[in-house]
């Protein structure tokens, strides 16, 4: 029996003791676990993950902290998930009111794990 993958241009037919298409396989799984990864969890210092909308710690069910993927739905850029997880305040650029007029916002992590409003910014 054989199972036929694809990795971008390339197709690979796998047959038994294939060993390219075992090496090819742990090295795109891999490659999607590192892009997953965003950041350490700052309530128990594992990984954080994206999931299919959101970030969580990949400690769970031990650890259940979660990030939210958008802020007023504004989708947040891996760089401010990571100044998120630091601790740090970050700014979310292109938000929009309910008349559709975009501005700028700095947000951080609050005492309970949300993402909070700090400020207006330019």
């Amino acid at each position: 029996m054989s199972r036929f993958f694809k990795f971008g241009k390339l197709h690979v037919t796998k047959g038994n003791g294939d060993k390219l298409l075992d090496i090819l396989l742990t090295a795109s799984k891999k490659l999607k676990r590192s892009r997953a990864l965003v950041g350490k969890c700052p309530k128990c210092g594992n990984n954080i993950v994206l999931k299919k909308s959101f970030y969580g710690c990949s400690n769970y069910p031990e650890c259940k902290f979660t990030l939210a993927e958008h802020f007023r739905k504004k989708k947040l850029t891996k760089t401010n998930v990571k100044e998120l997880l630091e601790g740090k305040e970050t700014l979310v650029k292109g938000i929009k009111n309910k008349e559709k007029k975009p501005y700028n916002a700095v947000v951080k992590i609050g005492e309970k794990g949300y993402i909070d409003f700090i400020s207006f910014s330019k």
